[in-house]
Formats: structure tokens, C-alpha cells, sequence
């Protein structure tokens, strides 16, 4: 059967229209009509198979429901100074739309009992337009290490943190053992959720951030990756970071151009790093849920099962310091029906610009003055860089720049982009957001 070839000019009122019609659909049926329509397009000449095309995408990303989160707090159940009710509404008076209590494993708390399932549980009943996700923060093996890892449970499955607590906070507990007792009593991946928290806290240099986090992801894939804004941030040293401060209230793995997290994905991993959280205690030495430390996530349901979908897949961004509430970042090429954004992969052609794209929306309440934009990654020259630098105006709400997917990473199929911007919270310091980053597939056009 012979082709019907559109003009150009159809081929862009098609493109609009399916783009159109992608912002009205459901998240949840986002990716199938995108199968259909790119179908479509390809047999009337729209998009040709050399063009870029995404090859993992996010159905929910530019559609998705915004919550913000924090994903790292505790209670009385372990060391912290309030009773779980208690920080859980200030949390949410705070901004807070989901929750992640998660409560030290040591053998002698009260953390992952039956006390504590059954605390969740009553609070989702008093908070039922909330989302709480119960989880640990567990001393990863051997615990002398002092190096922490949040572990987060769907409901569904949260009857498991007993056991696992029982079974791996113990001398002889292994990383590899615990995963894998987790995956045979889990079967769905996205029921679980694994952060390494505060990697570089007590001074641990990037060789070893890197050697743990492949023995992580090795085990599982529910290890989902770093938390890049660590809490603590009214306390001095920023962070409670010895001997190694935070850079800018970030960890310095994440965020130190070329650190872990770049050699990481560089090396084509995709771990996440756009993590910020309280880590709440008490008052007055943390702030509370939210009010600084923010993760914000696009989800394709408000639910916990959405929020954990959200982890795995890289849909999210966070800040330490509240300046901005909105921030998205894109990354688009000829042949895309729809740009593609953080957690996303995309295939193009070697030499391919990419038209890289940010939007946000100020706080309300913050004085609008100029931020900054440094777009990170490897596809210039192969190595971790800033690949640009740019301005925002007060007045000015987005920023386009454009750049050549010119040359693979160390893995030598991909590179990969990702952006923070820089500007000042409401005491006139300065604050960071980051976001996750996007992956390109990089390919000789035939």
C-alpha cells in the first residue's frame, strides 16, 4: 500500500494536535495513545525512523498530579522529639502533600513493630486526602560504617518491614542478603524504595560512594538512588557534614561537577539524585516537614503507589530553600511528538541538537529576582561539564539553549543532561534546585 505523505506544514498542525490531545488524556493513557499516534505519524512521513524518538519514557511526567514531599523524618518511635500525630500535622500545615516516615531500625526502638504499622495506619484514616508512606532508615551493614539508607514500603507490603527488621538489624546481616529476602517477599519492584542517604556525611569519598552504590544496584533495582539535599540545615556544620562540608546545602557528591553522581552517569546508570529532605528530629535544630527542604514529584496517582512510581521512574525535583514552587526541565529534537523530561531516554542521531528548555514559577511570597541556570552533562566532549550557563530575568519565567548531542559518555552509547538553578530563599541566602536528568541515546543516522 503506498504512503500518503504529508507537507511540512500538515506534518506540524498533526505534531500540535497530538500534543494537544496528550495534555487532556488520563497520565495512565498517555503512553498507549503515543504508541498509536507515532504509528501514525510514521507511516505519513511525519517522523521518520532516523529522528529522535523516546525509548523510555514517563507516561505521567508533563502531566502528572504535583506533590511535595519529604521523604525522611523520625518520631518518637526512634530519636525524634514529637509523637508521629504530631509531626505529621505540622508537616502538613507545612506543604507537605506526602510523607515518608522513616524511623531508625535499631534493635531497641520501636520502629518497625506492630505499634508502628498500626500508627500509620491510623493516621492515613485522619489524613485520608494525604499521602504517608511508612518505611526505616536502616543501618546498612556492618553498622559501624555509619552509613544509612531509607527504605520505603507501599501499604500493601509495609508488614514486611517487621521482619526485616528483625532479620538484618543484626551483626551478620549483609546488603545482599537483605535485598534479596526483600525481592523474594516483593515481587513488584515499585512496592520498595531504597535512598542512600547523606552519602558524603561523615566523609566518605566519591570511590566509595560509587563502589557501594554498584553493589547496591547490583543486588536490586530497588535502590533508586542518593539523597543530594541533606537535612539538618539549621544546624552548624550545615548538615551535621564532617569533615567534608556541603557545598551550597548539597551533598558534595551530587554536587561537585564530575562527583559521584556524574561519574555515575556517565558511565550510563541512572541513579536519581534530586532528593531533599528534613530529616527532622526536634524543632528548632531541623526545620519542619517542607517549610525548607522540599521533593517534588509528578505522579500518576496522589497515592502511595503513585509516589513510589514516581521514585523509580525520576519524576521529580527538589530544593533546599523555598524560592521556587514550579520547575521543569525538557529536553526536545526533531522528530519527538512530545519533548522528553527527567527520568525519560531518547534516541537520536549522533550530532543531533537538542533544545533544552526551563519553566518554572516563582514562590509567591519571594521577591522575584534573578536566578541562575547551569545545564550539566557529557554530551559535548564525552566527559561530565557544565555545557551551559545561563540567566533569568526577574521578569522572565523560562529559557531555552540549544546544544549538539555531539559524543557518547564512558559507556559509549549515550549521554546524558540534567540542570539545577541557583537563586535566593526568603532570608536572601542562597538556594539550589536540582532535577533529575534526562538520557540520550546516541546513534550513527542510517
Amino acid at each position: 500500500m503506498k504512503r500518503t505523505l504529508l507537507t511540512a506544514g500538515d506534518c506540524a498542525a498533526v505534531i500540535g494536535l497530538v500534543r494537544e490531545q496528550v495534555q487532556r488524556l488520563q497520565p495512565e493513557n498517555v503512553a498507549r495513545y503515543l504508541v498509536v499516534a507515532l504509528a501514525s505519524l510514521l507511516t505519513t512521513g511525519c517522523v521518520e525512523k532516523n529522528t529522535a524518538r523516546h525509548e523510555v519514557s514517563v507516561p505521567w511526567a508533563l502531566g502528572g498530579k504535583q506533590l511535595v514531599a519529604d521523604l525522611h523524618m523520625h518520631t518518637r518511635f526512634s530519636d525524634g522529639a514529637l509523637e508521629a500525630d504530631v509531626l505529621v500535622r505540622k508537616a502538613f500545615l507545612a506543604g507537605c502533600h506526602a510523607l515518608a516516615i522513616t524511623d531508625h531500625s535499631d534493635s531497641q526502638g520501636k520502629a518497625g513493630t506492630v505499634e508502628y504499622l498500626n500508627a500509620l495506619s491510623a493516621l492515613r484514616k485522619q489524613y485520608p486526602k494525604h499521602v504517608l508512606i511508612g518505611g526505616l532508615e536502616w543501618n546498612v551493614p556492618p553498622k559501624v560504617s555509619g552509613t544509612h539508607m531509607g527504605v520505603l514500603f507501599d501499604p500493601l507490603v509495609e508488614q514486611n518491614m517487621i521482619a526485616f527488621k528483625q532479620r538484618f538489624e543484626t551483626p551478620n546481616a549483609t546488603v545482599a542478603d537483605a535485598f534479596g529476602w526483600l525481592s523474594q517477599m516483593v515481587k513488584e519492584p515499585a512496592h520498595i524504595a531504597f535512598i542512600y542517604n547523606h552519602p558524603s556525611r561523615l566523609g566518605v569519598p566519591d570511590a566509595q560512594v560509587l563502589a557501594q552504590w554498584a553493589d547496591w544496584r547490583h543486588a536490586s533495582e530497588r535502590a533508586i538512588g542518593f539523597e543530594g539535599g541533606p537535612g539538618h540545615q539549621n544546624l552548624t556544620p550545615n548538615g551535621a557534614y564532617s569533615p567534608v562540608p556541603t557545598e551550597e546545602r548539597w551533598d558534595p557528591a551530587i554536587a561537585r561537577i564530575g562527583a559521584a553522581w556524574d561519574q555515575l552517569l556517565d558511565r550510563g546508570e541512572s541513579p536519581w539524585a534530586a532528593i531533599a529532605s528534613s530529616d527532622f528530629h526536634k524543632p528548632g535544630t531541623e526545620y519542619t516537614p517542607c517549610e525548607f527542604s522540599r521533593t517534588v514529584l509528578s505522579v500518576p496517582e496522589a497515592t502511595p503507589a503513585g509516589v513510589l512510581k514516581a521514585l523509580h521512574a525520576g519524576s521529580f525535583w527538589a530544593a533546599q530553600g523555598h524560592f521556587i514552587d514550579y520547575l521543569l526541565f525538557t529536553a526536545n529534537a526533531p522528530g519527538l511528538v512530545m519533548p522528553a523530561s527527567p527520568g525519560e531516554t531518547i534516541r537520536v542521531p549522533l550530532g543531533t541538537s537538542l533544545k533544552l528548555r526551563i519553566a518554572l514559577e516563582r514562590y509567591l511570597e519571594a521577591k522575584p529576582t534573578p536566578l541562575a541556570v547551569e545545564i550539566i552533562g557529557n554530551c559535548r566532549n564525552g566527559k561530565p561539564e557544565r555545557l551551559a550557563a545561563l540567566n533569568i530575568t526577574p521578569t522572565q519565567s523560562e529559557i531555552e539553549t540549544t546544544i549538539a548531542a555531539a559524543a557518547p559518555g564512558a559507556d559509549g552509547t549515550s549521554c546524558y543532561v540534567r540542570a539545577r538553578v541557583r537563586g535566593q530563599n526568603m532570608k536572601g541566602e542562597p538556594a539550589l534546585a536540582y532535577v533529575n536528568p534526562i538520557r540520550v541515546r546516541v546513534a550513527a543516522a542510517r
